[in-house]
């Protein structure tokens, strides 16, 4: 097949959990024979033009608005022409695009209505519910207009986790065009025989330091976990929007011997193995590729009890949930962990040995797969 794949952010940046799963997924489909063209943004200034690993890639120029409205986003004209053009060229015989907020999404319905290519789209985020004030509006209205327009227009919807989906019946998804395909981990290359990090009582954050994914609730939670345990570090991967305001209220918290910001990393799993406990604070997520990562890693994980994250983690199991946006329960949650290491070498056994038998890459590729020969079926 010849495969069309849409999504506002992919490789050289990869710094987001859709741009990981659309390159996993590209690579293994590359792998099993079908032809992939990946249309994307180009938000990391490379070639507009470009062949990797066997992926095609075409890339627009675009405006990065996530400073202005505090949430990811991206606009590109040219997109528009690109679009259009790599379809006559190319010729795709299916388009799958990927979140509902992604501008390249609203070009994929555009292109099937005018050309008349089956579309699959993948819901990546569940509920914004714990988003309040302006963004979570701005969040809820996207959903409603936009969202709902793409739902309505694609031939086939794939959600994350069943927490997704049901969010996605809840704005107006038709069931009978739904079924979910989970994240996968590739465990081979994270995971590592783990000993206790060489920096006593270390928790790291890896993510877009962005609003919804919760950086600052966990800047606020290290204020209380300090308190009791004077030598815990926190390590916080990543980089975006947030980044200033969340080391001014480091330095204005007397925090900077214990938080250290690493900034952006090629590969994650060097910190990874110096930490001790990975926390994930986000306010909307799907099926956090971060956590599955980590529980491939042989981390205990702490994460919030939101969309398909409790379809991963058995509280007291294989990770521990708290809820979302509450500073205090995080603060404890973490202060327990580090304070019990027999809970924390438990929480990561059952981590990894659930990832290993339940979130395999090549798995979740036949199942796109599938998906695709079904909709040009029935399209026939």
């Amino acid at each position: 097949m010849k495969i069309l794949m849409l999504t506002d952010y992919f490789h050289p940046r990869i710094g987001g959990g859709v741009e990981k799963v659309v390159l996993e997924v590209c690579l293994r489909l590359i792998d099993n024979g079908h032809e992939v063209h990946v249309l994307t943004l180009n938000t990391a200034h490379a070639n507009e033009e470009e062949v990797f690993q066997g992926i095609k890639i075409t890339r627009a120029d675009s405006f990065d608005l996530t400073e202005l409205i505090g949430l990811q986003s991206c606009v590109s004209f040219g997109a528009w022409f690109k679009a259009r053009r790599l379809v006559k060229e190319f010729k795709p015989d299916i388009i799958h695009a990927h979140t509902l907020f992604f501008y390249t999404t609203l070009i994929g319905v555009f292109l099937k209505k005018q050309f008349h290519i089956p579309l699959i789209t993948t819901i990546h985020l569940g509920s914004p519910d714990y988003i309040l004030g302006f963004k979570g509006h701005l969040i809820k209205l996207a959903e409603k207009i936009m969202g709902g327009w793409i739902m309505r227009n694609s031939d086939l919807i794939t959600t994350v986790s069943n927490s997704v989906k049901n969010h996605g019946i809840k704005i107006g998804m038709d069931p009978a065009k739904c079924t979910i395909i989970t994240n996968g981990v590739d465990y081979s290359y994270f995971h590592t025989q783990r000993t206790y990090s060489a920096i006593p009582h270390s928790v790291i954050f890896i993510g877009r330091l962005l609003f919804n994914k919760g950086p600052q609730i966990l800047i606020e939670s290290a204020k209380l976990v300090i308190g009791k345990i004077p030598n815990a570090k926190f390590f916080i991967v990543g980089d975006g929007p947030l980044r200033n305001k969340l080391e001014e209220s480091t330095r204005r918290n007397n925090l900077t011997e214990n938080v250290t910001f690493l900034g952006r990393v090629d590969d994650i799993r060097g910190p990874m193995k110096d930490s001790d406990v990975y926390v994930r604070p986000s306010l909307i997520d799907g099926m956090p590729l971060g956590v599955l990562e980590s529980m491939a890693a042989g981390l205990p994980v702490i994460a919030t009890e939101i969309a398909g994250t409790p379809e991963i983690i058995t509280h007291g199991k294989t990770g521990h949930l708290v809820k979302a946006g509450d500073v205090k329960e995080l603060a404890n949650a973490i202060v327990y962990l580090l304070s019990n290491p027999s809970y924390m070498l438990n929480l990561a056994k059952n981590g990894v040995e659930f990832v290993k038998s339940e979130f395999d890459w090549d798995d979740v590729v036949r199942k796109y797969e599938n998906c695709y020969s079904a909709v040009l079926e029935r399209n026939r």
